[in-house]
């Protein structure tokens, strides 16, 4: 008789019951900054942020929270997190509260999932009660498990739910079909699919969160995984009840492997890497790019992040002329040879610097059969000034212009600053983006487009600082042009905030963001840039609401 037979039963119980009275009382949402085109606000102190919306699990946090949970051999060999539905994203992330909803599909390969990972974790040895099947032993692992999957001690009400579905299973199918239940059970809960943040003491309009929720803002922040057993304990001993508390734990997760999974999580994000999954090159345009190559690219991007982030700090972000390459991706792109079948190796500095011109981006940032200025100058404007240019109006043609087979990328895309309709939205995208036209569709560069030279000039419009505005001359400049910009660090900042915080900033965020930002500016580093962000109010707070009232 197989486990999944008594979770009927299960879902009939109170388990879930108060976590669903707690969704029905979730605040509207926060109010957004002003348009990047208004005045500049004053600096202004740090403040408690929003209310905390209730967030659901990504694919991504769920796999490296069920496989610190149950061991990594066991969620791989089962493919449980490919049963669930893709996420909604927003703000060119999958991970912000308001879009990532469950819907039906997602009941469906929750439920489908714990089935495989409950069976793999049995056999694989979860249960250790071989030679204690009792009432005791059972009811000590609900308990210690319990703790690690709701990120929190359960309440009695919970354990006495979990303790009723061991019972009533045992009595009809035996002790091992029981414990498999349990962990199906627990696995489907929605106090471990969700973060629920609503805990904690309030003063006034400020709620200051306890220790549990804390702990797991700090874990999917730096982790993107749940609290660790030393965590757990730091938060039931009030050891995060202070700014300096955190910035302890902060600095012990930043310090563990599992902080490179943390920050890749984010940069997969930022960067739109779910593409290289599908990316797909015309073989007649690139003859020597083969499907496979799009995973080394992958690798490579992923390695030139994490070497920034941990090592080298924020200038080389746009100042490294580092690229991690295979021998044919150095063949291909005209590289030096690595010391080793993967590795780092020294580009032209005068065609390389630094993210915006590694070959994986702009191979990302590519059409099929040639160069995307669009696509990377939209990129460049969102993701590293977080600016998103006006929309367009609503007569503007909705396609390109017709390819001539004669004119360059540059010349047919030209129509778009001489149509007014087009114009409002392209004055800002297309000089950014031409200055990438060096780079074709597979991230190559090249001097001649259908044997005319590449005119790479550009320009950076959208932005307030004197210091960014005015010409480039190709996309190498425009990354120098970034590497000291307080305007960047601050969108990185903001791009940061947004994924740890699972929502929007809003204006009573601005003081920790200005914050973030300084802290980067001033020292080059993610690591003290994090740690800001865990320090700050909007990080340890949320707004006291109505519905608290209710509860």
């Amino acid at each position: 008789m197989r486990a999944a037979y008594w979770l009927a039963a299960f879902a009939l119980t109170g388990c879930s019951a108060e976590l669903g009275r707690e969704v029905d009382r979730m605040p509207d949402d926060p109010e957004p900054l002003p348009s990047p085109d208004g005045p500049e606000a004053p600096a202004v102190p740090e403040r408690t942020g929003a209310p905390a919306p209730l967030r659901l699990l990504t694919r991504a946090e769920y796999a490296n929270t069920v496989e610190d949970l149950l061991g990594p051999e066991r969620v791989s060999a089962v493919g449980a997190v490919a049963l669930i539905p893709a996420e909604n994203e927003a703000l060119g992330l999958d991970n912000i509260a308001d879009a990532h909803l469950a819907s039906a599909a997602h009941v469906d390969g929750y439920r489908a999932a714990a089935v495989r990972l409950a069976a793999a974790a049995m056999e694989g040895g979860l249960v250790d009660c071989d030679s204690d099947a009792t009432d005791a032993c059972g009811q000590r692992f609900i308990r210690t498990f319990g703790r690690r999957v709701f990120r929190r001690p359960l309440t009695e009400a919970e354990f006495r739910v979990f303790d009723d579905l061991r019972l009533r299973v045992t009595t009809r199918a035996g002790f091992d079909v029981a414990m498999e239940a349990v962990v199906q059970a627990f696995l489907q809960s929605p106090q471990f699919l969700y973060r629920v943040e609503f805990d904690g003491t309030w003063t006034g309009d400020t709620v200051r969160l306890d220790g549990h929720v804390l702990a797991s803002r700090l874990s999917y922040l730096l982790w993107a995984s749940a609290p660790d057993e030393a965590l757990l304990d730091a938060a039931e001993t009030g050891r995060l009840d202070t700014a300096d508390g955190i910035e302890t734990e902060a600095r012990r997760l930043l310090a563990d492997p599992r902080a490179h999974r943390g920050a890749e999580n984010f940069y997969r994000q930022l960067l739109g890497s779910q593409g290289f999954d599908t990316m797909n090159k015309d073989p007649d345009a690139y003859p020597g790019f083969e499907p496979a190559l799009a995973l080394d690219l992958r690798r490579s991007l992923h390695s030139f992040m994490d070497h920034v982030i941990f090592e080298a700090g924020a200038n080389a972000l746009f100042a490294s002329d580092q690229i991690w390459t295979t021998p044919r991706l150095s063949e291909l792109y005209g590289l030096p040879q690595p010391a080793e079948p993967f590795g780092p190796v020294r580009a032209d500095p005068n065609r390389r610097r630094g993210l915006l011109t590694q070959p994986g981006l702009m191979a990302l940032l590519g059409k099929p059969d040639g160069s995307a200025p669009i696509l990377r100058g939209v990129f460049v404007l969102e993701r590293m000034f977080c600016r998103t240019p006006p929309p367009p109006p609503p007569d503007a043609p909705t396609v390109a212009p017709d390819p001539d087979p004669n004119a360059t990328t540059r010349e047919r895309f030209a129509q778009h600053t001489e149509d007014e309709a087009c114009r409002s939205c392209h004055q800002y995208i297309d000089p950014v983006g031409f200055a990438f036209e060096h780079y074709d569709g597979i991230g190559r560069w090249r001097d001649f487009e259908r044997d005319q030279p590449i005119d790479a000039s550009g320009a950076i419009t959208l932005t307030r600082d004197p210091n960014l505005a005015g010409p480039v001359q190709d996309g190498v400049e425009l990354s120098a042009r970034l590497v000291e910009a307080p305007e960047i660090r601050d969108c990185i900042a903001t791009q940061w905030f947004r994924y740890g915080m699972g929502r929007a900033e809003v204006m009573t965020d601005r003081g920790a963001l200005e914050r973030m930002g300084q802290v980067l500016q001033d020292t080059g580093s993610f690591r003290e840039m994090l740690v800001a962000m865990v320090r700050s109010e909007p990080f340890r707070s949320r707004r006291w609401t109505e519905e608290d009232s209710a509860r």
